[in-house]
């Protein structure tokens, strides 16, 4: 039909929301909700595929104001199939917002699109904010990641990020190239090989309990099951089967996207019998039932100055692994426990070979705990 005002506010909600096309300008209409809301959208094509965009809701903006809104949408597709050159002008803080909500919180997990957003807002947003995407040049790249060379592995996650956002800009036709196109840093990040001695465990250990919960908790279970830090921090309660001592890791919270089940001794079930019991998440952020801890940085800090041990919490797991191999655990054990895909057991083998270790994993924990434990009473 027509639409005008009074053909609007004829239109009465149904059992099943639905469309009504404008006669008098193709493309654009007037959606129905259940409950009687009205948004108005217009329709186009691209890439060969039909979508939808919605322009705004009625009565907030007028019949009027979103016809012309989709005139001027109608209007820019026809100039971008025109010319496939033609790019609009954006603000890079505008186009950041809608990476990091349109992309990054849709397929990214919550902490890859976390760490996206630290790195954009860190070392991106107070450079680049005021300029336009096509302002941007490579030599306003370089200049910022080579700031960071002090932090090798900050520049590298930092350009990670922003090729990662140009890229997806590009794809949007926002940007004709990217200024990060054949960007090297030039620089290597070397890989860790900290391993914490025995007593340097032991002063981990005494200290993240005096630091108590959540942190303390959380740190020593990284220490007494090898597991990642966003695997330990996101723990619900239905994830333990605290009979069995036998923790289950959906796919979501895996690095790798596979479940993940390890076991766990006699000194991490204390550890968790300590654990006070305020929801579903045994370490919920601070005023946020539904979150996760995250106050890493801080609390950190505040152990390193209680155990005066210069160590990363991944540190922890290397340390862990070092340790069973020394004990004598076989590899694959370590592997299965430690859920590394890139293993001893990878590749095809790794797709039919499905077999957990978990019988091996229980030996190989009740050996590490045991080992913990003469080296607590050695250092008392």
């Amino acid at each position: 039909m027509r639409l005008t005002d009074i053909s609007l506010r004829r239109l009465k909600p149904r059992s099943e929301q639905y469309a009504v096309l404008d006669d008098l300008l193709p493309n654009f209409g007037v959606r129905v909700g259940t409950t009687g809301k009205f948004s108005f959208f217009v329709l186009y094509r691209t890439n060969g595929r039909r979508k939808r965009d919605t322009l705004g809701q009625f009565p907030i903006i007028s019949l009027a104001e979103a016809r012309q809104l989709a005139r001027q949408r109608l209007a820019k597709l026809i100039l971008e199939d025109k010319n496939p050159h033609f790019t609009p002008t954006v603000d890079f803080a505008d186009a950041a917002g809608d990476f990091l909500q349109l992309h990054c919180a849709v397929r990214n997990k919550p902490r890859t699109a976390g760490e996206t957003e630290r790195l954009l807002n860190r070392h991106w947003l107070p450079v680049l904010s005021r300029k336009t995407l096509q302002e941007i040049s490579t030599q306003d790249v370089s200049h910022v990641l080579d700031s960071l060379l002090d932090t090798p592995c900050e520049a590298m996650h930092a350009l990670a990020a922003i090729r990662k956002f140009f890229n997806w800009a590009r794809q949007r036709r926002l940007l004709a190239h990217s200024p990060c196109e054949g960007l090297q840093l030039g620089i290597r990040s070397q890989p860790r090989t900290r391993v914490l001695s025995d007593g340097e465990l032991v002063q981990v250990y005494q200290a993240a309990e005096r630091c108590g919960y959540p942190y303390g908790n959380i740190v020593q279970l990284l220490l007494l099951t090898a597991q990642r830090r966003n695997e330990i921090a996101s723990l619900r309660w239905d994830y333990i089967n605290q009979e069995e001592r036998v923790i289950t890791l959906p796919p979501e919270l895996v690095k790798n996207n596979r479940e993940h089940k390890f076991v766990y001794g006699d000194t991490a079930a204390a550890v968790l019998e300590n654990t006070p019991r305020i929801g579903d998440l045994l370490f919920p952020a601070r005023g946020h039932d539904d979150r996760s801890f995250s106050g890493w940085s801080k609390s950190k800090r505040g152990l390193d100055g209680a155990c005066g041990v210069e160590f990363t919490l991944h540190d922890l797991r290397r340390t862990w692994a070092t340790r069973a191999a020394d004990l004598g655990v076989h590899p694959w054990v370590i592997e299965a426990h430690l859920n590394h895909v890139s293993g001893v057991v990878s590749g095809v083998s790794a797709i039919y070979n499905r077999y957990s270790y978990l019988k091996e994993a229980r030996a190989a924990v009740e050996l590490l705990e045991g080992h913990f434990s003469k080296m607590m009473s050695s250092y008392r």
